[in-house]
């Protein structure tokens, strides 16, 4: 086969570089399946920063948008495209990193070190992100907002604070460090090719990124203004009702 000669030219060119062949396909589609996923996450992102502020106004902010966006990427096509990056992104970086084992930290590569490390944690969610704003809200008839997010930070401050917090973080330092690493892997002739240096005002975004982050728990857990709270009772009976669908009552003993 052509792809198998093309493969074998490649491990005779390279011979130090194990699985050069694959190296050579996945690296790319990484970085291409992570640019046009992070479309999608940016704009969550700057959704989620819409909470901060010092009134209710910020909330009602955080819910159009909220509802705008969503009549946007929930488009079946848009849906479709953003899903299949996102499974490809996943696949291509298990891909990687199972061709280089024992490779999470090392000294001399900090930040991609960590850009992998936020990368497991942002995987771990997502199965419960998409159970929450796509399934649950066709079972139960309630649509995600505000209300409903601050309404788990408050009944469940000591999972729901910490989770959201980790999340968030995860997805700014992601986003910021992986766009980068994706434009240079893709601009680069070497598909070997490690990231660059990293550009001060690049860290200065990142930990903004992440204030604002933080910033928007707080809000969304009701720390920086009152919240509205005129439909916070259906909050609670979508919850409630999710936990009886899901038998957590039954099984872990999960009561509001």
């Amino acid at each position: 086969d052509e792809l198998r000669t093309i493969q074998v030219s490649l491990a005779a060119l390279f011979p130090n570089l194990p699985n050069v062949n694959a190296f050579c396909l996945l690296t790319p589609a990484q970085s291409a399946s992570g640019l046009a996923f992070g479309c999608f996450s940016s704009l969550h992102l700057v959704n989620i920063f819409q909470s901060v502020g010092r009134d209710f106004h910020s909330q009602n902010a955080f819910d159009g948008l909220m509802e705008g966006l969503r009549e946007l990427y929930q488009q079946p096509v848009v849906e479709a495209v953003g899903a299949g990056a996102l499974v490809a992104h996943a696949v291509t970086g298990i891909a990687i990193a199972r061709r280089r084992p024992g490779d999470l930290f090392t000294e001399d590569d900090i930040r991609a070190s960590l850009h992998r490390l936020t990368g497991y944690m942002l995987a771990s969610g997502v199965g419960l992100h998409v159970l929450q704003l796509r399934v649950l809200p066709r079972l139960t008839g309630y649509t995600p907002n505000f209300l409903l997010v601050h309404y788990y930070l408050n009944r469940f401050p000591h999972v729901f604070y910490p989770a959201f917090a980790v999340l968030v973080c995860s997805g700014v330092y992601h986003q910021c460090y992986g766009t980068l690493a994706a434009v240079q892997q893709l601009r680069s002739q070497s598909r070997f090719s490690r990231v660059g240096p990293v550009p001060y005002w690049l860290d200065g975004l990142t930990a903004l990124g992440i204030g604002m982050g933080l910033l928007s728990v707080l809000a969304l857990g009701g720390g920086l203004y009152r919240v509205a709270d005129n439909s916070r009772g259906a909050a609670a009976q979508s919850v409630q009702h999710a936990i009886q669908l899901l038998r957590l009552d039954r099984w872990f003993g999960i009561r509001i």
